[in-house]
């Protein structure tokens, strides 16, 4: 029947793709076990891919290769521009001394680490729309690490999860959200849409991290 040939064309389907999925497996694998650096897999990933799309598919040909040259120098030029002015915004907030204020602020509020976890945890989210996160780490950890040990006596491995967690919702966010602006030029959508589209995904990661806040053993468990 109709329900057999969809499960049929869907397995065939996940199989056809398994090729494909390998990559992200690699790249993953590779870095775990310290075969290649996070920014060597990038080039990994792309020699994967010339791989299996130009000689396992036979899709990627050499004609392409001008086009593709193309659209990744725009699509880098967009993320570079916004990561710039991010870095711009970051100094303007670093001169003026706002994040020393925020960690000030949040300190006096509440001696309940909880609460501290939690505040932080909205401090990010906002500063994660505006903010680069590797520009937004580069700020705010040296300012709210010491308190978040010396202070609340948080353990560094679980306060570095949270913000990795919370602040990568950044590139999900408008109206920095690079990761954003990189997967709509590359798919070809409309922005707004995409938007749309990943606020169930958005929603789940912000649980996944108040999960990291109320339950510590998640992340420390395998220490």
């Amino acid at each position: 029947g109709k329900s057999q040939d969809l499960g049929v064309s869907r397995w065939r389907a996940t199989l056809d793709a398994l090729t494909t999925l390998s990559i992200p497996a690699i790249i993953v694998g590779g870095i775990s076990f310290g075969v290649f650096t996070p920014t060597e897999s990038a080039a990994i990933a792309i020699a994967c891919a010339i791989i299996i799309g130009g000689f396992v598919y036979r899709e990627l040909k050499f004609r392409h290769a001008h086009a593709i040259l193309t659209r990744t120098a725009l699509n880098t030029a967009l993320v570079l521009f916004l990561i710039a002015a991010a870095k711009l915004f970051g100094f303007v907030l670093t001169y003026n001394m706002v994040p020393q204020q925020i960690a000030t602020a949040v300190q006096n509020f509440t001696d309940n680490p909880l609460y501290f976890m939690l505040l932080v945890f909205l401090v990010l989210m906002f500063i994660g729309t505006m903010l680069d996160g590797i520009a937004a780490l580069i700020i705010l950890v040296p300012i709210l690490l010491p308190v978040a040990t010396g202070v609340y006596g948080l353990d560094p491995i679980q306060f570095g999860v949270m913000l990795s967690l919370t602040l990568s919702l950044g590139l999900l966010t408008p109206p920095v959200g690079a990761g954003l602006f990189v997967a709509a030029a590359a798919a070809e959508v409309d922005l707004m849409k995409l938007i749309r589209a990943i606020i169930p995904f958005v929603i789940i990661s912000m649980l996944v991290s108040l999960l990291v806040i109320f339950f510590p053993w998640l992340t420390l468990g395998l220490l």
